[in-house]
């Protein structure tokens, strides 16, 4: 005689998760996303980042110009971007780059710029620089950029 109770040693066919493992896989996936969540940054330090990432191709970009053109190049920090602008004309002066012209920030915020040392930036036509740090702040996250003997931009994130 069989019997359906529990203690039967007929062996049981199953199909599907059990309601337990359900919930521990759900109970997993939860705390995993809830420690993921607080390691993505911000929407505006991502805006900040790509300022600072676009500002060192933009640097990069002028120092190029000014070692194939030589001549000397200023930086000129405003409040809601940033252009760059040549300090002697030259009387036969190729035409001046798009990607040096102005830009404006993409941070939502003002962007506040500190420059270490606090002279202007003039970007010379040589081969070697002075080191240089470039600090933006857009009062929620802040970036730095850092200028090596070389000229050798690299991104700085705290």
């Amino acid at each position: 005689m069989q019997t359906s109770a529990l203690g039967s040693k007929l062996p049981r066919l199953q199909h599907g998760f059990s309601l337990l493992e359900v919930i521990i896989v759900l109970f997993i996936i939860g705390i995993s996303t809830s420690v993921g969540i607080r390691y993505l940054p911000a929407t505006e330090q991502n805006s900040l980042s790509m300022d600072a990432k676009r500002l060192t191709q933009r640097l990069q970009a002028a120092q190029r110009y000014a070692i194939q053109h030589r001549q000397v190049l200023r930086w000129k920090i405003e409040d809601d971007g940033y252009s760059f602008e040549r300090l002697e004309a030259a009387p036969f002066s190729p035409r001046f780059p798009a990607n040096l012209a102005y830009t404006a920030w993409q941070s939502p915020r003002s962007v506040a710029v500190r420059i270490q040392p606090r002279t202007p930036l003039h970007i010379q036509p040589a081969w070697l620089y002075e080191p240089l740090r470039i600090t933006l702040d857009n009062g929620v996250d802040s970036v730095t950029l850092r200028r090596d003997l070389h000229g050798v931009f690299e991104l700085i994130t705290p």
